[in-house]
């Protein structure tokens, strides 16, 4: 596993999704604005983060393809990828490190293995799911990632 410690970030931003405030930081504030825009509704106040990542940019060619997604666990720290990206996470310290090219897709499959992780500590589990409002009623709509 990589040392998870980087160079001094310059911005960074806290999204907060299922009651878990994760700090993203970089050195690479266009990187931090376009997550502003793409989290916009789970931005919150930097003060209340539980769990801090320093993100890596790599040049958008030295991260390759999509692939199957890695999810290890060895003395009590995740380590996580796929083609796009690569991520390392001692949820002891409540730090990491996550190298990627400056995308939001790898960024947001790698908050999505950390939340899953998390909430399956809690007995929660993460729902893929829309609803859409018709003549005044709501329905909700899942989809079962079950394959048993």
């Amino acid at each position: 596993m990589a040392s998870l410690t980087t160079a001094s970030a310059t911005a960074d931003v806290v999204i907060e999704i299922g009651g878990f405030p994760i700090r993203l930081s970089t050195d690479d504030t266009a990187f931090v604005e376009m997550l502003k825009v793409r989290y916009a509704g789970f931005v919150t106040s930097g003060e209340n983060a539980r769990i801090e990542f320093d993100v890596m940019l790599a040049p958008a060619d030295s991260m390759i393809g999509n692939g199957d997604v890695r999810v290890e666990r060895e003395s009590g720290q995740w380590s996580m990828g796929r083609g796009d990206f690569e991520a390392d996470w001692d949820p002891r310290a409540a730090r990491g490190i996550i190298r990627q090219s400056a995308n939001p897709y790898s960024i947001n499959s790698v908050l999505r293995i950390v939340h899953t992780l998390l909430l399956a500590e809690r007995g929660g589990f993460l729902v893929h799911a829309s609803s859409v409002v018709r003549n005044g009623r709501a329905f909700f709509v899942c989809r079962s990632l079950w394959r048993g």
